[in-house]
């Protein structure tokens, strides 16, 4: 990770690989490359329904897997250790058409102030000026902003070297080799993803040919990956036919998405208001609560004090003085003594009663 100090640490590969002690298996899964089908064996091999990526539990978490199973994982030859990798530019172009041109992981909030963020996409000349533009802006800490696009080296350097990588384009071989593992049919599995524009490498010009090879120039080397020919291209009539076809529709998903990801961002936002407020009223409620019962600490005090006295100004005294010590902290002074003055009045008056019915009797 220090290669790239810009990326947030839970994007690091240690955070997002699993492993299943059963299978002996560890899979780091690849954002845009494949992982979708893999990281649904493995559930089906520990016979989960499906989990999200938050919804994994420890006990299948690198990160969270006890030293000594780290440890074996790491060196043993027993274990296999699993990733997938694709060529960046083909990687980088089903990024953008899932996360920015389609507005998936609240891209809009995200990056909708930037100006390399696609809003008019009405042609198709439009379609292709944006991705490059998007392409231009990564030469930048854009490139670490998310996984989805951040490089393929960056994002498995946390890892112990694998035993197998797999590139996209073999992905029935990373299949079939966890299916075996696991002891599971791999039947029947969620296909990888599936773009409405295939990746073509006319897409970018010479210019962004070049920002790929140089940003990616470590993928490109590690995984064994060609480097793009860093000239202007001409996209297929058929290619360019399917795109406007599909542009009303793309830009329907896209405001689709972006209305959901809203949504999703207010109920949030609500929750998190609720929860203030649910916080206040339980603190309000234990101040209610201290008051009360203050209040009947001190109307007991005052029924004690009563009965105890008998009517003579020296105990009258001493009550008064014992109510304002029982009162402090509570009470303001002042009010402690107006209140010690209506007790001694109340019971000079009841005692004074007292006496001239003594008298008249």
């Amino acid at each position: 990770m220090d290669r790239y100090p810009g990326l947030e640490r839970r994007h690091d590969a240690a955070s997002r690989s699993l492993l299943s002690r059963r299978g002996r298996v560890v899979v780091t899964p690849m954002p845009h490359a494949g992982s979708t089908p893999l990281l649904a064996l493995l559930a089906r091999g520990e016979g989960l329904a499906d989990p999200a990526p938050d919804d994994w539990p420890s006990a299948l978490r690198w990160s969270e897997a006890e030293p000594t199973v780290r440890s074996e994982a790491a060196e043993s030859a027993e274990w296999v250790r699993l990733t997938t990798t694709r060529h960046p530019a083909a990687r980088l172009w089903a990024a953008w058409q899932t996360v920015v041109l389609l507005g998936h992981d609240a891209a809009e909030v995200r990056f909708g102030e930037a100006a390399w963020f696609p809003r008019d996409v009405a042609t198709v000349a439009d379609l292709l000026a944006a991705y490059r533009s998007f392409v231009a802006a990564l030469d930048s800490d854009l490139l670490f902003a998310d996984p989805a696009w951040a490089p393929q080296t960056l994002l498995v350097e946390s890892m112990p070297s694998f035993t197998h990588v797999v590139d996209h384009d073999r992905l029935e071989e990373a299949i079939t080799l966890l299916a075996e593992r696991l002891g599971v049919d791999a039947a029947d599995l969620p296909a990888d993803e599936a773009l409405l524009l295939p990746h073509h490498p006319a897409v970018l010009d010479a210019a962004g040919a070049a920002v790929v090879n140089r940003i990616y120039g470590p993928d490109l080397t590690d995984f064994g990956h060609e480097p793009l020919a860093e000239e202007d291209g001409e996209l297929p009539q058929e290619w360019q036919d399917r795109a406007a076809a599909l542009l009303p529709a793309i830009a329907q998903l896209s405001e689709a998405n972006a209305h959901r990801e809203r949504t999703q961002r207010r109920a949030v936002e609500a929750e998190a208001r609720a929860e203030l407020e649910r916080h206040r009223v339980a603190q309000l409620r234990e101040q209610l609560d201290e008051r009360w019962d203050s209040r009947h600490e001190h109307r007991a005090a005052l029924v004690a004090l009563t009965a105890r006295l008998d009517g003579t100004e020296e105990e009258l005294a001493d009550a008064r003085r014992e109510l304002i010590d029982r009162t402090k902290g509570t009470w303001t002074p002042d009010r402690a003594r107006q209140r010690a003055k209506n007790l001694a009045r109340r019971v000079r008056n009841r005692v004074t009663t007292g006496k001239e019915a003594r008298a008249d009797g």
